[in-house]
């Protein structure tokens, strides 16, 4: 592919505004799987708790 100064300019922005996009949602998607994970395993320990403390029958 032939590229001249004026392409460079036109794509660098769009490349870049796109790799933010991606960048950001990558963060969030983890930030997200780790809560969902702390909160299941905060409510496992719960559970195995009061499981404990319920009189057998």
């Amino acid at each position: 592919m032939n590229f001249n100064i004026i392409s460079y300019i036109i794509y660098i922005p769009i490349i870049f505004f796109i790799t933010v996009k991606i960048g950001t949602f990558s963060i969030y998607l983890g930030v997200m799987l780790f809560l969902n994970l702390f909160l299941f395993l905060r409510g496992r320990k719960k559970a195995r708790q009061s499981a404990k403390q319920l009189p057998s029958q």
